[in-house]
């Protein structure tokens, strides 16, 4: 029998509604990728990489630059050359959690392995796998956002109010407050806004015990998202 290595893609233009600087969102859309947003392919690497040594004990991996605007990854364990094509659907569905575009808002759909909720506490409780991608987002998240080496999240008013949107209800009065307070302050250009914001806004979830809500935002914009037409 003929055996194939297990294969991920991860392709930039499936982050194009959360990268500004190259792709259909942006007059630089001629540009397939550029430092600003390999940022996401990096982050991307990190996620995927952890997972399949940690969670599925695979050791010989292979990434690759694909030549234009993304990355592969070819398993070539054994166990994974072996695999049938259920088993392969079966990886890519689990390491999908964000599926996105250009089209079409990100949706967190990992179902029952995303979260389930703690007892006598608002917050949820994600798969260890979820907390162990989220210890390499969030870190790497200002970055991303960040003026001068992101996306400008917090700086520009349309994507400020898209991150803010993921503010949940409850927190309704202090998203709106914000909102106008840093719509009505453009960036000075002495300081890095968006990553001042940035900030702010991480040390209120967390003073607020809403961690979670934190992570939920990262997982948004920066977990992996893996092109299930060509991956397995």
């Amino acid at each position: 029998p003929e055996w194939k290595e297990l294969v991920f893609d991860i392709d930039l233009t499936d982050y194009d509604d959360v990268r500004y600087c190259c792709g259909e969102q942006s007059s630089n859309s001629g540009a397939a990728v550029c430092g600003r947003c390999w940022l996401l392919a990096q982050s991307a690497v990190l996620c995927v990489d952890r997972a399949l040594r940690e969670d599925f004990g695979f050791e010989h991996l292979l990434w690759v630059y694909s030549g234009r605007r993304g990355v592969h990854c070819w398993v070539c364990d054994v166990a994974a050359r072996k695999l049938d094509p259920i088993a392969r659907t079966a990886i890519v569905e689990y390491l999908t959690l964000v599926r996105g575009g250009a089209a079409r808002k990100p949706v967190l759909t990992a179902g029952g392995r995303h979260e389930t909720r703690s007892m006598g506490t608002s917050e949820s409780v994600f798969h260890p796998s979820v907390d162990a991608a989220c210890e390499i987002l969030i870190p790497r998240f200002g970055t991303y956002c960040s003026s001068t080496h992101g996306q400008d999240l917090f700086g520009i008013p349309d994507r400020l109010r898209t991150i803010l949107s993921y503010l949940p209800d409850e927190f309704a009065d202090t998203r709106d407050r914000l909102k106008q307070d840093w719509l009505a302050a453009p960036p000075a250009g002495v300081d890095d806004t968006s990553l001042r914001r940035w900030n702010t806004l991480r040390t209120f979830l967390n003073e607020n015990g809403r961690n979670n809500v934190l992570k939920e935002l990262v997982l948004q914009y920066t977990y992996p998202r893996l092109d299930a037409n060509v991956s397995t």
